[in-house]
């Protein structure tokens, strides 16, 4: 029942392709085009309402093209005017010959999404509102119709731009406080997992890997012992960083244990995952949480939405790039990636205690996170 349904819905997606293409004109290609102008007047609108604003949603634009493009390499789906050459085609230059999920629909939805942020309440307003919802819809179908994009990528695009859009409306610029320490921490505690990550990747045995880490391990004892008794003007660099009443390298010792731990327990992809969601999803997720005052989790104080949304968005994100790395390609793929990511902030957000004290999350979150993607591994059956 599902492959016929599966089925149905695929003749659907190339019957409306084939429907709209036959409208296809330069008029169409002008529309597509909008999407330009309405960069440039979301942008201008950001600037005129301050420079924070401009700032984080010129960076929110860029994430967002970097995020669509790593999601058109995993999903590898051809452009229907590459599949179906019978098309009607005005559009010759093509930037990409990927086709899954449309990024000038997602543009078109994210920036529909930030708009009202940006606007002022004037009693223009609507008119301007309702405008890009008008240029966002048009936009979006010329996509169709210039066969360059399946119905299923428009969808697709509009979902995820949509989305995007609304859950960045949450870091209010207003609300953001620097905070220095923390940056820097976290810098280093994403910059450890990608290093430690790029190097296991490229070990052939999982001994290695676990002798490896030791090693990693015992470096950081040395530094705790020059540090405390300061050999070298080392501490001066450490005091930097460290947070008060925390050991020179407590954070750096329990993310190497944790990928220890990671990498006995699960198999070598797995282990990495798991690296990979502690190193992006718990630095990002203190990121976000530490610089912009969001709405703390109910049934965790200590938690915010922001670090939460953060976590999910920015491991999905690093994930994407793993498994490009390592060319692992298609939508089964995809819907892995988005599991393991909820997985990663499933995890980040359960506290393990023993004997009534908490253990650190760098060991808990990179083996209760592995434990989860593992079954999903096995039930995707890669």
């Amino acid at each position: 029942m599902s492959v016929e349904l599966i089925n149905a819905m695929n003749n659907l997606n190339i019957s409306i392709l084939f429907f709209l293409n036959q409208f296809n004109s330069e008029v169409v290609v002008f529309v597509t085009n909008m999407i330009y102008v309405f960069v440039l007047i979301v942008l201008y609108l950001s600037y005129r309402k301050g420079i924070k604003y401009f700032a984080l949603n010129s960076f929110w634009f860029l994430l967002l093209y970097g995020f669509t493009e790593i999601m058109k390499q995993i999903t590898q789906v051809s452009r229907p005017c590459i599949t179906y050459p019978d098309l009607n085609m005005v559009l010759y230059h093509i930037s990409s010959s990927l086709s899954f999920p449309s990024r000038h629909t997602a543009f078109a939805f994210f920036l529909l999404a930030i708009l009202p942020s940006v606007m002022k309440r004037t009693k223009n307003f609507k008119i301007i509102y309702y405008g890009g919802v008008m240029a966002t819809l048009a936009i979006s179908i010329s996509r169709i119709v210039l066969g360059v994009h399946y119905p299923s990528d428009v969808i697709a695009g509009a979902i995820i731009g949509f989305a995007f859009g609304k859950m960045i409306l949450m870091y209010k610029p207003e609300s953001f406080s620097f905070n220095y320490l923390e940056l820097k921490r976290q810098v280093i505690h994403f910059s450890l997992g990608v290093f430690i990550v790029f190097v296991l990747v490229n070990l052939s045995k999982q001994l290695h890997a676990v002798l490896f880490l030791f090693s990693i391990l015992s470096l950081g004892i040395l530094v705790e012992i020059i540090y405390k008794e300061k050999i070298f003007p080392l501490h001066i660099l450490i005091n930097e960083v460290k947070r008060k009443k925390e050991s020179a390298t407590a954070g750096a010792m329990y993310f190497i244990v944790g990928s220890v731990i990671s990498c006995i327990l699960f198999p070598k992809m797995i282990a990495l995952m798991a690296i990979l969601i502690l190193a992006s999803g718990d630095s990002f997720a203190t990121i976000f949480g530490t610089h912009f005052k969001t709405d703390k989790l109910k049934f965790h104080p200590d938690k915010s939405v922001g670090g939460s949304a953060a976590c999910f968005l920015f491991s999905f994100i690093t994930l994407l790039v793993f498994f490009d790395y390592n060319g692992i390609y298609g939508m089964k793929a995809l819907l892995f990636l988005v599991l393991s990511a909820i997985a990663g902030t499933v995890a980040e957000l359960i506290d393990v205690k023993y004997r009534g004290k908490r253990i650190n999350d760098n060991i808990t979150m990179p083996v209760i996170s592995g434990v989860i993607i593992w079954g999903l591994y096995l039930l995707f059956g890669f």
